[in-house]
């Protein structure tokens, strides 16, 4: 649904095209539901710039999909796939096109990056949703089960609140469809298959990865050489 709403403020301009194109950041606080869970976008800085959205090949009028196209970064696996910023930039050039554009038909995929200081600890941070300090921390529900290799782990972090907020972040594959994340951990298959394109990129190695409700969520720290 996040890909919906920024590519509806791209579209109608409630988003700053040229900021975007410039590589300025986005943030997350500017999505935020009054419900939303802890492990949401409202701590993070959106580099947009930087993001990847992933297009059908038909979904764009002739001018524009052409232009889209040619701004395409690699191949998409059957779909386009166009950096942020160069599409805040075509969309501001072909003005004319924007107005008949039907997120419905396009069905966009937006691979967010999430901006860092470009540090291993700030990306965890980040991944880990412990940027807000302690009082952002989350309780483990009553109940949950934590996969037992990471519970065991995780029972040499000394801070009660922060063990807990962690093993949100690690519960069984169940738990994590309506509680919090399944852990995917460290090495070659820490890659969720929904981030897939940047995982395979050339010189990107994932370091952590996990998955988030029942497959409509995932997020990774990469390294990229």
């Amino acid at each position: 649904m996040l890909s919906y709403e920024i590519f509806d403020d791209l579209v109608s301009g409630e988003l700053d095209r040229g900021a975007v194109a410039r590589g300025e950041p986005v943030d997350g606080a500017r999505y935020l539901e009054d419900d939303e869970s802890p492990f949401g976008w409202g701590q993070w800085s959106i580099d947009l710039g930087q993001s990847v959205w992933l297009f059908g090949k038909e979904a764009f009028g002739a001018v524009l999909g052409a232009t889209l196209s040619e701004a395409a970064a690699a191949d998409g696996q059957g779909r386009v796939p166009v950096s942020g910023a160069d599409f805040a930039r075509v969309l501001a050039e072909h003005g004319e096109e924007v107005a008949g554009i039907d997120r419905h038909e396009v069905m966009p995929i937006l691979l967010l990056r999430i901006r860092t200081d470009g540090t291993l600890f700030d990306a965890m941070r980040a991944a880990t949703w412990t940027t807000g300090g302690p009082e952002r921390l989350v309780t483990l529900e009553e109940g949950a089960e934590v996969e037992p290799d990471w519970e065991e782990r995780l029972g040499a972090v000394p801070n009660l609140a922060l063990r807990e907020h962690l093993s949100l972040l690690c519960l069984t594959a169940h738990w994590a469809r309506g509680c919090g994340a399944f852990y995917r951990g460290p090495g070659a298959n820490s890659c969720p298959p929904m981030l897939d394109w940047f995982g395979e990129r050339p010189g990107h190695h994932t370091v952590a990865g996990w998955e988030l409700g029942e497959g409509q969520a995932a997020s990774a720290v990469l390294r990229i050489v």
